[in-house]
């Protein structure tokens, strides 16, 4: 078994992300917590595994806004409702690439935004949805998407692996005033042995001198 993977250092890690968790004010167990990162971790795994080599996704990037191939567009014009394509690598409407802005002028002309007026689908999707709300979800999700288990834990490793330098640190000086305190000690001790030295042999300069005045 290694050495650094003990019950004891699995205690300890729990105990410290309970702390990280209670001070984060994440209502979670450090179990709840442990299993949940896990599960991301699988779910991720699985996924990536799921999806194709890269170089293989194929499909058209307008701006923030990937539509993958076999995606939908539509547009609605003069009572009359217009689709194209994304095939491979483009958006192919009556046989020819377009982009998005070149498709609104085919079909109605100059005035018109294609972000307003163009309806997407995505392939295995039933409901229609404009390129301006899917882009806003898009930024919205990006903006406030919330930290996943393993990011907080994550965080949490970092911010400990801080925490502990800076412990360290203190531990370095306070290790260092101890030995200067015990140095000063020590010193202290020895001038008060030599004061005890010096003053027990005037002691004895006096008994003696008193002895011999009082024999004389």
């Amino acid at each position: 078994m290694n050495a650094t993977y003990t019950p004891a250092t699995v205690g300890a890690s729990l105990d410290t992300l309970a702390r990280f968790l209670r001070e984060s004010g994440i209502h979670l167990s450090p179990q709840q917590a442990t299993a949940a990162a896990v599960e991301d971790w699988i779910a991720r795994a699985s996924e990536r595994s799921k999806s194709p080599p890269a170089g293989q996704v194929r499909g058209y990037q307008w701006k923030s806004l990937f539509l993958p191939e076999s995606t939908e567009l539509r547009m609605t014009c003069a009572g009359q409702t217009f689709y194209a394509r994304v095939e491979g690598d483009e958006i192919v409407y009556q046989g020819r690439p377009v982009s998005p802005r070149q498709l609104t002028l085919a079909i109605a002309g100059d005035g018109r935004n294609a972000w307003r007026d163009l309806w997407i689908r995505f392939p295995g999707e039933t409901k229609w949805k404009t390129a301006a709300c899917l882009r806003r979800a898009l930024e919205k999700a990006s903006a406030v998407a919330p930290v996943s288990p393993v990011e907080g834990i994550t965080a949490a490793v970092a911010g400990l692996t801080e925490a502990l330098k800076t412990a360290l640190t203190f531990a370095g000086h306070a290790s260092a005033q101890e030995l200067a305190l015990e140095k000063a000690v020590e010193e202290g001790r020895e001038q008060a042995s030599q004061v005890n030295r010096r003053h027990g042999q005037s002691r004895r300069a006096d008994d003696i001198l008193g002895e011999t005045c009082a024999f004389d």
